[in-house]
This record gives structure tokens, C-alpha cells and sequence, in this order.
């Protein structure tokens, strides 16, 4: 990471199919992308470029592309550098050296025909009577022979501004990730001179891996669970389906299979989102040495077949560093074993939230963590699931020993993982979730996204969370009030009563077409008697919701996104009071020469909605930049760190 590191906060509409447990309601989600989602959506990341995923709703072509970014000022240069779309479709590409691979249910495998499981060809066929599936897997691939223009039975695939042939399908809740350099000395030093890559799920059934110097792919991975839905998606009218739609990110772990030697390498984990149930494992170390004949080293783990009832689809964005570029849910266990912390997504069958170990050595199976429930008492039972979770090293062995994931129900679980072996590892609280977060009129608020967190200067964990979900036609139009919490846990389960209330106050447009608002500044006493379990702040705009983790900002401050149907709103609080910054964080943006007077202690800020934003970090400022708009300057003064005072309560 260069010193200005970037990341996107542009907000995401999430939609799903899938079939519920028996007597509970399964979450039927919407086909398309919701009329206000971005076209253009960016993911900024280090070496000084921005990636924007784009789909175009009147064909379904999708595209990457990369600009240059400058550090000063965080605008973007006029000219994208590289386009992947146009790499894609230029002439003399040649499909039949593509590097595309897949798992035929035992291992990785190169996408061909003669490579796919019976099971697998059978399902491209479709019936006896239409053999195509050979022609349908050509045509995943990026072969146009088949399509109706060139005198075959499947769809054409025509840009709709010229009628030019494309391979690349839409692109849009699947956030591009960036993978440098090995941060892990451990990692073979040839590792380092690898090349840099960016990652991102499509809807034309791949998982996509471009250099990120040059937008040439490298990698396209097929998970196996979506090949059932290709042979609708090849026919015509149907131009669109999701398919791979969800999150990837990556990370290094040790991932031997015997004996002592260590075998540290980078691994992507990646899912299919809306297209499927599962997720997928990949071994990304060496992205110049892909090819289809080390599929069965690239693909380690893959669970999109749908069999596991506890494994929803996973939609939620990875849980991150405060920077935004390192994910945090590849990890070491207290077992002294490496893997993947995950939330279990929604519509799983056993429609529960269950919190999935998925191992990345040794025989790679798979732990979980549920909490109990009686079968004819189950409050956390039926349209439910566990979002991404926090992980957390409390005693600095570089060892999980706790995580935090919110559910569906608003339940906030905390998971004990600090034993030495996994028969020890439990739900804590007895099972209890920490907190259950619910509007004034008692309706549960649904939690989506990760929480993030310090330690309190009096112990324990403090935990920054909002509520929200966008998951489905209704969700658009939902009025429920969400909410932010700040949650001190001490232990024990923390009742709302004992949260203090802070408010959003009325606030002024200012000349740059924002609205700054202030916040209250009420007092939470965790030395009292009963002592403050922590505070809340309910979000006042229709519809307003949280789909993204808060992010650390300064000393004991944290970022909030939310986002309503015309508005995106960026909150600066202190994570332990929920008050405004000490020291000014937006009052030098309000334009002198206005009629109101500038706020001293502006805490939020909110613009309208459209082309994705992203945020630079300067060393004494962060950025808050968009197409065709002056960045927003946010300055981080001055205070305390993030390390205050840490202890483990009980």
C-alpha cells in the first residue's frame, strides 16, 4: 500500500434467489439493479490507480476499466488507461487460450467439455432433444459461433450503441478487489515480484482476474454451482441473470496439507452472491504461472453446489483493515490452524445464522458455529443469517480469540474462539446473543455488515455497528428508522435501555451542494451506576440505512456510509460517546461567503446520489472525492490512537 491508500464507498444494491427452510420465509429478491444504483461504481486502491466496474442496462455488457489518480487532489484522470472489454473483445482474441477453469465436484479443472462431471454436461444439455451444452460452454467462454447472428440457436450478445459483438457481461454489486505484493515476509520472496491483480465477480458467470497494470485477464474461475442456470442464460430473450455477483478478497495463510514444512500462500475467497449459495477458495500466489493445467492447484475449496443447508448466499462485503485494502477474515485459529472466518449468508435452508470456519490446510474441512436452538423455541430460526464477521486478536498473539457478526433478526452474536481447541469454542453469553438491535416501536432492525471496533479504556470491546438491509423490492421503499449503535461489551448482554440516545440536528446546504448537519453531544457515563451500555443514533432521512462497515477515521473517531433512495450521508463520531469530533472535521467545507454561518462541530455530511464515491487518505486529511464533483476535505487533527488502555473483561 503507498501511503495514499484508497477504497470505494459506493453503495450497493444486494439481490438474491433461494429457497427457505420449511415455515419460514424465504427472501425473494429483485431480478435487476435497482434504477438508482451507479452504473459506474470504483474501487480505489494503492499504486495510485481507481477500477471502476461499469454495466450498461441496455445490452448487459460489462467492463473494468483503470485511470490514474491524482494523489493531491484525488480527481481521476480524463483517460481511462486500460479497458478490459476492449482487451476482451479486440480481434484475434482468442477464446480457446483463455485461461478458464472450473470444479467438476472432486477438484479444479479447465472449463471444457470433456473435463465437466456427467452431472455437469447434463445440465448444459438440458434435454435429450437440445444437445447444445458443448456450444452453451463455448459460448461462457466468449465463442460467438453460436449465437443467432452467426447462423446459431443462442442469444446474441450486441453492444445496443453500434451492435459490436461482446464477451464481458455486467458487472454490478461485485466490488473490485486489489491484490499486490505479499505484506507477509513469511512468502516466498519470488512472490514479490509478482504481478499486481484485480478481482471481480460477473454476470457472465466468472470470476475475473486482470492484471492491474495492463486490464489483460489472467484467470476467469466458473463456479460450479451457477452451470445449472447457463443453459437459460445462453437462450434468448434472457440477457441477464446474476450469476457471479458477490464478494472476493484475499489474503496469505499457510495452507499445507502435511507435514511441518509451511506452504504460505495468497488466497482469494470469493462467492457467487446472488448466483448461487457457497463460496469458493482459490490459490492466487502466482497469477503469471495460471494455466488450465494447474487448475487442481488453484482451486482449493468450492461449496456453490448447494448441498450444505447451513450455507447461504454470501452478498456481504469482507470485513476490513482501517484502510480498506486488507481484508481481516483470513486468519489464524487458536488450533494454530489458518482460515477463512464467514458469515453463512442468507436463504441458506436451515435459514440460521451460523458462523463458518472454513480451513485452508490440512484436510480443509469445514467448522461451524451456531447458536443453540430448540426446536420448538427458536427465536433466531426462519429468514435469518449471519452477515460478515469482526474477527479480533484480543491478547495479541496474532490469533483470533473473538468474533462479532450481526444476523437478519438484529441480533449482535459474539463468538468465544480463544481455546486451544476447537471443542472449546463456542457461542458466548451462553449461547445469548450480545445485544438485539430494534426500532422505537419494537420491529427488529436487520444488520448486514461487519461491525468495527476499540478496546475501552475500562475494558472490553466497544463495537460500531448500523443497521439496514437492501436486499429486495420491498427493502427499496422500507420506512422501519435504522439505526447506528455504539456498544460497549463488558461480558454481558447489553440491555438497550441502558443506551444513551444522540440525534442528527437540523443543518444548511452549503455552496458545494452538500448538507452538513451537527449531532448531539449527550453525556455516556460508563462510570455510572447502572453504568451506559453504550449509545445509539437513529438515521433520519426516509429510508435511510447502513450497508457497509463504519471505518476507523482518527484517534477514537469512526466513519459511518449510509445511504437513502436519492442521498449517500457520511457521518464522523467519536466511537465511544456517538458525539461530534472535539476538533473540526467538516467546517473548513462550508463556503465562507454563505448566508449561514459555518458549523464548528458538523459531524455529517450528505450529497446526492450517482457515480460512486471514493476516499483518499493524506497523512493529516482523507478525501472524499466523485465523477464530476470537488473533493470533500476532511481533516483528522489530532489525538488519541487507537490502542487505549486495552483489557479482556470476562
Amino acid at each position: 500500500m503507498t501511503d495514499d491508500t484508497l477504497f470505494s464507498i459506493t453503495w450497493l444494491l444486494v439481490s438474491l434467489l433461494g429457497a427457505g427452510a420449511a415455515g419460514a420465509a424465504p427472501i425473494v429478491l429483485a431480478s435487476s439493479p435497482d434504477p438508482l444504483l451507479p452504473e459506474q461504481a470504483f474501487t480505489l486502491v494503492a499504486a495510485g490507480r481507481a477500477y471502476g466496474a461499469a454495466y450498461d442496462a441496455a445490452d448487459w455488457s460489462g467492463r473494468l476499466r483503470a485511470w490514474r489518480v491524482d494523489p493531491a487532489s484525488g480527481r481521476l484522470a480524463q483517460a481511462a488507461e486500460w479497458d478490459s472489454a476492449a482487451h476482451l473483445d479486440a480481434p484475434g482474441f482468442s477464446v480457446d487460450r483463455r485461461m478458464v477453469i472450473s470444479h467438476d465436484g472432486a477438484g479444479g479443472i479447465g472449463f471444457r467439455w470433456n473435463s465437466l462431471a456427467p452431472a455437469q454436461r447434463a445440465a448444459l444439455n438440458g434435454t435429450d432433444s437440445d444437445p447444445s451444452g458443448r456450444q452453451r460452454l463455448d459460448f461462457v467462454r466468449g465463442d460467438h459461433a453460436g449465437e443467432i447472428a452467426q447462423g446459431g440457436g443462442l442469444r446474441d450478445r450486441l453492444r445496443q450503441d453500434g451492435g459490436r459483438l461482446f464477451r464481458q457481461a455486467d458487472i454490478v454489486h461485485s466490488r473490485p478487489w486489489f491484490t499486490g505484493r505479499p505484506t507477509n515476509r513469511a512468502l516466498p520472496a519470488a512472490l514479490g515480484d509478482r504481478p499486481d491483480m484485480v478481482y471481480v465477480g460477473g454476470n457472465d458467470g466468472m470470476l475475473h482476474g486482470f492484471d492491474a497494470l495492463t486490464g489483460i485477464e489472467r484467470l476467469a474461475y466458473v463456479p460450479p454451482g451457477i452451470i445449472s442456470q447457463m443453459r437459460a442464460w445462453t437462450q434468448a430473450p434472457v440477457r441477464h441473470r446474476y450469476l457471479v455477483d458477490g464478494p472476493a478478497f484475499t489474503g496469505e495463510a499457510d495452507i499445507r496439507t502435511q507435514g511441518t514444512a509451511s506452504a504460505w500462500a495468497t488466497v482469494l475467497v470469493g462467492a457467487p452472491g446472488a448466483g448461487a449459495p457457497g463460496y469458493f477458495v482459490l490459490d492466487v500466489s502466482r497469477p503469471a504461472a495460471f494455466t488450465e493445467a494447474s487448475a487442481a492447484a488453484v482451486v482449493l475449496v468450492d461449496t456453490t453446489d448447494g448441498a450444505d443447508a447451513d450455507i447461504g448466499h454470501i452478498t456481504a462485503d469482507p470485513a476490513t483493515d482501517a484502510t480498506g485494502g486488507r481484508a481481516t477474515q483470513i486468519v489464524q485459529l487458536n488450533d494454530g490452524r489458518w482460515a477463512a472466518l464467514m458469515g453463512n449468508g442468507v436463504n441458506s435452508r436451515n435459514e440460521m445464522p451460523v458462523l463458518l470456519l472454513q480451513y485452508l490446510d490440512r484436510s480443509r474441512e469445514l467448522r461451524r458455529l451456531a447458536p443453540p436452538c430448540p426446536p420448538d423455541a427458536c427465536a433466531h430460526r426462519g429468514s435469518n443469517g449471519l452477515a460478515t464477521p469482526l474477527a479480533i486478536d484480543t491478547d495479541g498473539d496474532g490469533k483470533v480469540d473473538v468474533a462479532y457478526a450481526g444476523d437478519l433478526l438484529g441480533h449482535v452474536w459474539k463468538f468465544d474462539l480463544a481455546g486451544g481447541k476447537p471443542a472449546e469454542w463456542k457461542v458466548a453469553l451462553d449461547g445469548q446473543p450480545l445485544f438485539t438491535a430494534r426500532d422505537a416501536l419494537g420491529n427488529r432492525q436487520p444488520i448486514t455488515s461487519p461491525p468495527t471496533w476499540l478496546p475501552h479504556p475500562l475494558g472490553g470491546v466497544m463495537l460500531a455497528l448500523g443497521t439496514g438491509r437492501d436486499l429486495t423490492i420491498d427493502d427499496r421503499g422500507d420506512p422501519h428508522v435504522q439505526t447506528l449503535y455504539g456498544l460497549h461489551d463488558r461480558g454481558r448482554v447489553i440491555d438497550a435501555r441502558s443506551l444513551v440516545a444522540q440525534a442528527v440536528l437540523p443543518g444548511v446546504r452549503s455552496a458545494d451542494g452538500r448538507d452538513y448537519s451537527r449531532s448531539s453531544a449527550n453525556l455516556v457515563n460508563y462510570g455510572s451506576q447502572p453504568a451506559a451500555g453504550g449509545w445509539f443514533l437513529n438515521l433520519p432521512a426516509k429510508g435511510e440505512k447502513v450497508l457497509h462497515a463504519p471505518r476507523l477515521f482518527a484517534g477514537q473517531k469512526v466513519m459511518f456510509f449510509s445511504s437513502a433512495a436519492s442521498q449517500d450521508y457520511l457521518g464522523v463520531l467519536n466511537l465511544f460517546s456517538g458525539q461530534p469530533s472535539v476538533r473540526p472535521v467538516f467546517a473548513a467545507l462550508i463556503d465562507p461567503g454563505s448566508p449561514t454561518p459555518p458549523f464548528e462541530n458538523a459531524s455529517r455530511v450528505g450529497w446526492s446520489r450517482g457515480g460512486g464515491s471514493w476516499l483518499v487518505d493524506q497523512p493529516r486529511r482523507w478525501l472524499l472525492a466523485g465523477p464530476g464533483e470537488a473533493p470533500l476535505v476532511m481533516s483528522k487533527g489530532n489525538g488519541a490512537g487507537i490502542r487505549v488502555g486495552w483489557r479482556q473483561l470476562p
